[in-house]
């Protein structure tokens, strides 16, 4: 699944279903990927795509970090 250069919607539905997908296929962690460097267009996808998520998993929050040790990328 690449949404990296998608816009938001399309991101979303995407990822809503490939988390059906993964679901049905019995999947009990899921591991949302971004870019570490933030680099998407001005609007934007991780905030909505990560909001879609947790609403799937009816959750309240998410863990998100930005982190890429081995480019220096770190916490």
């Amino acid at each position: 699944m690449k949404t990296r250069t998608v816009d938001p919607q399309h991101a979303v539905r995407e990822s809503l279903e490939t988390f059906e997908w993964l679901k049905m296929a019995g999947c009990e962690q899921l591991f949302f990927k971004y870019d570490s460097t933030f680099d998407s267009p001005p609007q934007g996808k991780l905030g909505p795509v990560a909001d879609a998520l947790a609403d799937a998993l009816n959750v309240d929050f998410v863990i998100a970090c930005p982190a890429l040790p081995e480019s220096k990328r770190t916490l």
